[in-house]
């Protein structure tokens, strides 16, 4: 339990800091840059993929957990302008899929489908939610900052919605697991009695 807490709460504070950071980066280095503010998403989805990966590892490097951020947030800059909706429909495939543990090659590819249909579903919802969330910060509480905190956690917050397992531990682990340890206890069973018996014949 203390961990499926720490795989979100983790995840979800690195993202708001990121968005803090992403924020003045975009003061500090995008202002002077023609089209800047562009950056933003690409930016702030890169980190949050990280943050989420660093959350639930799974075996996953932060190096394709940022490229495919990096990717997801291209894909919404440019598409987003014509079909918002459409755009984050896209976004949630390419981090479900991208972001989709692995596990052998139907596991793998079972995983990967289940993981690309949740971020089709969780992703346009976090959106939709977050601009008016977003707007209600902007408008209530006048500060920018907070405003790209927020959307650093709730993204994050979507993110591990995506990663975090449908069905709890796999059992097929657990299983792995405890095959692997019988087997070895039987082993190490058969040693002793194979001991035991040279010791006999000996003393016999």
């Amino acid at each position: 339990m203390k961990a499926s807490i720490k795989s979100f709460i983790v995840p979800v504070l690195l993202s708001g800091g990121w968005g803090a950071v992403t924020l003045l980066l975009g003061y500090v280095f995008l202002n002077n840059v023609p089209l800047g503010y562009m950056f933003f998403y690409p930016m702030l989805l890169t980190g949050v993929a990280v943050a989420a990966s660093a959350g639930r590892p799974g075996g996953m490097s932060y190096a394709r957990a940022g490229i495919t951020g990096l990717v997801s947030g291209f894909i919404y800059l440019l598409v987003s302008p014509m079909f918002p909706v459409f755009a984050s429909i896209l976004v949630g495939a390419c981090l479900g899929g991208g972001l989709s543990p692995g596990g052998g090659r139907f596991g793998g590819l079972l995983n990967g489908t289940i993981s690309t249909l949740k971020g089709m579903i969780i992703i346009p919802l976090v959106i939709t939610s977050g601009e008016f969330l977003g707007a209600a910060i902007m408008i209530f509480l006048g500060s920018l900052l907070l405003a790209a905190v927020f959307w650093g956690a709730w993204l994050g917050m979507g993110v591990c919605l995506i990663r975090f397992p449908l069905f709890g531990k796999k059992r097929g682990d657990e299983d792995h697991r405890l095959i692997s340890g019988l087997e070895e206890f039987r082993s190490e069973s058969r040693e002793i009695a194979r001991d035991l018996g040279e010791f006999n014949e000996k003393a016999g």
